[in-house]
Order: C-alpha cells, then structure tokens, then sequence
C-alpha cells in the first residue's frame, strides 16, 4: 500500500484498489475503484465514512469526473437511454442527473472509419479531448455551458510528428520512489529550480 496526492491505493493478489479524493464539487466526495482486470474496474462514490453507492457503467469504460460532469468512453458499444453508443465515442452527462436515474447522454466525440478517440481528461473544467484523423494528432476543448457546450479546436499544437497533452496539477500520483519536486513545492521554490541530472562515470 502507499498513499499519493490522489489518495490511498493498495493490492490484492488479483485486484487493485483505489480510493480518489474528488474536490471539484460543491464538497468532498470520494470515488472508491476497484480494478479487477487491466480493462475492468468497478466504481463506487462515497464519502471519508465509505462507499455508498455504485456508478451504473460497463465495467470496461472509461470515465472522468470534474464538478457536476461525468464523462464516459465506453469500449464496446453501449446501448442506454435508448440509444446506441458506439466503441470510443465519448459521451458526457450532468453526474447527478445521472445519480437520479437520468441517462440521456450527449456526445462529444464520434468515432469514424479514419477517426478514433485517444485520450480525455479535465483541465480546470474543461475537457480536452485528443484523436486521431488518418494518424494525424488532433486536440479540442470542450467547455460545458447551461444549454450547451462550446467547442474549440486547439490549432497552435503541430500537425505533424506525435504530441501528447496532459494536465499538470497538484493532483498527481506520486510513487515513493519519485523524488522530484511536486508542482506546489516548484512554486515555493521559483525559477531558480533546476532538475540535477544523474551523474554517469566514464569507463
């Protein structure tokens, strides 16, 4: 077991478990994960007295979370609410409609014959989404609003070669074993911070 900014993660000797501490609402929850298969998970939210209720999605999803917004990508197709969702689409819902039953998702993204979905995180309530468009890298954000959601294409990335983009924040796992400077202590200390790299002896 060992504890991270995230929260506490610890092993069994099939499962892995994974306890999230969530402040992007309007107070604390906890999203408590179990994760039975590298595909496979099961989550539950909860609060610091434990688990309390299962979130209704396949177990081989993904999701993210930011404030009232649940974002999922499921991995086959879904059939939910009516309708079809299909592999890699990425589908986004208000997480307590969802929690009251509510299951009229809105999609985002739509996979294609030459467009499949990558990744997908939160930055600071947005969604930033990366896919592929015949193996080029292309990034959007998507910011949520009361009747709809607002999407923009991120152009000052490069067309060419491979990029990658991910959030940078104080909620980062960090290993035992990572002796780096987390991002808050990085602003304690200023520019002056420099990363001493290993020494290597000649032979």
């Amino acid at each position: 077991m060992y504890r991270s900014h995230l929260g506490v993660r610890w092993f069994h000797a099939s499962h892995a478990y994974l306890v999230i501490r969530d402040r992007t609402g309007h107070s604390e929850r906890l999203w408590f994960i179990e994760k039975r298969a590298f595909f496979e998970k099961i989550s539950w939210i909860g609060d610091r007295s434990g688990p309390r209720r299962q979130i209704d999605l396949p177990r081989d999803a993904s999701q993210q979370v930011f404030g009232d917004w649940l974002a999922v990508r499921p991995r086959k197709p879904w059939t939910v609410g009516g309708t079809t969702h299909p592999a890699d689409a990425l589908i986004v819902i208000s997480l307590s409609s969802f929690l009251a039953g509510g299951r009229r998702f809105e999609t985002l993204f739509q996979p294609g014959e030459r467009r499949s979905l990558q990744s997908f995180f939160w930055n600071d309530g947005k969604l930033i989404i990366s896919y592929l468009v015949n193996l080029v890298s292309r990034f959007e954000m998507f910011t949520p609003g009361r009747q709809e959601w607002t999407r923009r294409v991120l152009h000052t990335l490069p067309a060419e070669g491979t990029v990658d983009v991910w959030s940078w924040s104080v909620l980062r796992i960090r290993c035992p074993w990572d002796s780096r400077p987390s991002p808050r202590s990085l602003r304690k200390q200023g520019p002056s911070w420099r990363r001493r790299e290993p020494r290597h002896r000649s032979a």
